[in-house]
């Protein structure tokens, strides 16, 4: 029996990739379980790498991916998980006490996807950094280092709040608080806002924090 299984043992969760990952679940019986979600969107030509491409890695976690983020499928409710053979078999039994299945047409419009040409990620990925770089240049230090995903964290400045972007700028941006107390005093921004929109945005923003 593995430590993975050991009854009456409550194992970690790591949630986040670090080389030394494998070596820690290894050592201390934790599972890994890496959100590769947002794995394809990676700017100024950087690669993705799986954390199951790290020698050990299928011993010890998972990995998830959705197809919601690299293919623009938000709402499909579709993704899959792979890596260690036990976890994979446990989370399969949990869906199967929680879910029915998912409708035949869209496995199938995700194989298409996953098989398919990919030259529409690729696409995407060069939208979501023009985008980025707007941003940057509007937020300028204000803004946390963005190499991946299609959000910008942005820090407010001095008396400039969400409320009073709302209700003096007419802009509305995701408060931090929202995602755990180390936002405070921060917002996140989508760069998946269309451009026109984006643009407008971010010019009664450049106002805001300018002033």
């Amino acid at each position: 029996m593995s430590r993975m299984t050991r009854p009456g043992r409550r194992l970690p969760l790591i949630l986040t990739f670090d080389p030394e990952a494998v070596a820690f679940a290894r050592d201390t019986g934790a599972a890994v379980v890496h959100d590769f979600a947002y794995g394809d969107l990676v700017f100024d030509g950087r690669q993705p790498r799986s954390f199951l491409a790290e020698p050990g890695a299928r011993d010890v976690g998972v990995e998830l991916f959705s197809m919601s983020k690299s293919f623009g499928m938000a709402g499909w409710r579709l993704g899959f998980v792979v890596g260690n053979e036990e976890l994979v078999a446990r989370m399969t039994t949990l869906q199967d006490h929680v879910r029915a299945g998912i409708f035949a047409p869209v496995q199938q419009a995700g194989i298409a996807a996953l098989t398919g040409p990919q030259d529409s990620v690729a696409a995407r990925v060069r939208l979501y950094e023009q985008r980025r770089e707007r941003v940057l240049a509007v937020a300028g230090d204000l803004a946390a280092p963005c190499e991946w995903t299609f959000y910008v964290w942005m820090r407010l400045p001095e008396g400039v709040t969400h409320e009073r972007l709302l209700a003096e700028h007419r802009v509305v941006v995701a408060p931090g608080e929202g995602f755990g107390p180390s936002g405070k005093g921060w917002a996140r921004l989508s760069l998946a806002t269309p451009d026109d929109v984006l643009d407008l945005g971010l010019e009664r923003l450049g106002d805001a924090i300018g002033g």
